[in-house]
């Protein structure tokens, strides 16, 4: 009986070692090869593998808006600059080429680990009621083949987008999202990129969010009352309200 245990145990182990030691095929940022991968800058609220930008938020004076790719290294950091290549996909971008800056070169700088890329967007007169897209992918050149998040993409418009924050608390003083709803929120207060407040990152804004809401209200009933029999409505036809669950 000890005998045949000693073998399982055995074989067991083997087992363990040969899969240990064997790469695995399926993880494309296996470090024997150095790899870039394309992600948005945190603080500008990416969501995913795109990030939507919107010039509403920003002085009629404002003719372009510089924001920022990182490409980061997976594996070798190195003691000397490295070229990287990145392309634009024509299937996926919309953009015209004169409504967005590249700089002419990529480079990872000796001893790093990533480079942010400024690309810039254009105020563009068609995006007054439409969004356009840039579509950046990463492409394998004599220093680095590319990894698993290889593309990224820009998407901005001069309307209204509805802020990733438009959720929870936000949500519960405000009601459900809509341009016109947004558009009576940002003339309502100071506070006109909501994408910057977060309750869930400071607690202290839920004082600015029922601030929001509170003005807000007060500059709808203020319409309502100069337009009486014709409240405001949103673009679905639907009487706006400022409440948790509201229109």
């Amino acid at each position: 009986m000890k005998g045949i245990i000693k073998i399982a145990a055995i074989v067991v182990i083997a087992i363990a070692l040969f899969f240990g030691c064997k790469k695995n095929v399926q993880d494309t940022d296996f470090k024997d090869v150095d790899r870039i991968t394309l992600e948005g800058l945190p603080e500008e609220r990416p969501v995913a593998d795109s990030l939507n930008y919107s010039f509403s938020v920003s002085p009629i004076s404002t003719t372009a808006a510089t924001l920022t790719l990182v490409v980061k290294l997976g594996g070798n950091v190195v003691d000397t600059d490295r070229s990287f290549k990145l392309e634009v996909d024509a299937a996926k971008t919309t953009a015209d080429a004169s409504e967005y800056t590249l700089p002419s070169s990529f480079t990872i700088k000796a001893g790093k680990v990533a480079a942010n890329i400024p690309v810039t967007l254009k105020r563009s007169s068609r995006i007054a009621d439409r969004s356009i897209k840039l579509t950046l992918k990463a492409v394998a050149n004599e220093n680095f083949q590319v990894g698993r998040k290889s593309s990224f993409t820009f998407i901005w418009t001069d309307d209204v987008v509805k802020p990733v924050t438009w959720t929870g608390s936000f949500q519960f003083a405000l009601g459900n999202y809509s341009k016109v709803k947004h558009r009576l929120v940002l003339s309502s207060t100071e506070y006109k990129d909501l994408n910057l407040i977060d309750a869930t990152k400071d607690y202290a804004l839920y004082d600015v969010i029922y601030y929001i809401a509170s003005a807000s209200l007060a500059k709808l009933n203020e319409y309502n009352s100069a337009h009486p029999g014709a409240p405001l409505r949103n673009e679905f036809g639907e009487v706006i309200e400022i409440c948790g669950s509201c229109k």
